[in-house]
Formats: structure tokens, sequence, C-alpha cells
């Protein structure tokens, strides 16, 4: 059966707490910041804490390091391309840099296991508050399966 002829998938609106499990699951996400007016979207590793906060590291002066404080969006995936379906979950927040912070939440948050698969010094850590945390999942179309 060809794509134009399969019926669609159903979309479902995930939960808040869905999302956080599924956030939670993962290991890379993109951040979304704008840098001198243009929309930036970075892949990178993260870890989340029982908040929904992310954290993650970046070496200096890279495109990453813009997030603090500024508004930006973290979207994690993951898509069946076979199946036609996948879930995503974004999350709309407040960035910063929590590097040399030292209040008791930065302090707990640079505890999280984040491992960047780039090679050399990542030492840069940055969070990102959730304002918002949204989900959809696409469930196979009957015709898919």
């Amino acid at each position: 059966m060809s794509r134009d002829t399969m019926s669609p998938g159903s979309l479902v609106v995930l939960d808040r707490d869905e999302c956080l499990t599924l956030l939670r699951q993962g290991r890379v996400g993109r951040v979304a910041v704008v840098v001198k007016g243009q929309p930036h979207v970075i892949p990178l590793n993260y870890a989340v804490d029982e908040n929904g906060i992310i954290v993650f590291r970046t070496a200096e002066f890279t495109t990453a390091t813009q997030v603090s404080l500024a508004k930006v969006a973290f979207e994690v995936d993951d898509i069946d391309l076979e199946h036609q379906s996948g879930w995503s979950v974004v999350v709309h927040g407040q960035g910063r840099d929590i590097t040399d912070a030292i209040d008791l939440e930065s302090q707990r948050l640079r505890q999280l296991r984040v491992l960047p698969w780039p090679s050399g010094e990542r030492d840069q850590w940055f969070k990102i508050t959730p304002g918002e945390i949204t989900g959809r999942r696409l469930a196979p179309a009957a015709s898919a399966l």
C-alpha cells in the first residue's frame, strides 16, 4: 500500500508526567536559541532532574552558551519511520549558566550524569528551567501495522 493510501495515525497529546518520563529516557535533544537575530538549533547531550529542569555541558564560547539568560526551546523525540509513528516533547523555558553558581540547586544539578559525545573539555554547565512542557505521540496508522 502506498503512503498516499494509508490511513493517518492518531495524534495524542501527552500529559506532563508522561512528558517528563520521556524526557528522562532520552540522552540527546535539541536546544533552540536565537543568536544575533537568527534561530539556531543545536543537538546536545543532557540530563533531567525530577522537576523537569534540563542540564547540559558544553565548551566555552560555543553557540550553546547563548542559552544563558535567554528564552529557549528544548526538544527530544523518537521516530519510527517504518511505522510512521513516534513522539515529541518540547520544553519552553529560561536558560541559565550554572557553571560557577553556588546555590544548592545548581550544585545538585551539576551532579547529574551528563556525558557529552564530542571530545574536549565540556566544563560549562547550563540549565533550562521549564515554563511549559508539552508533548505529542503519533500512533501508527492501522494500515501501517
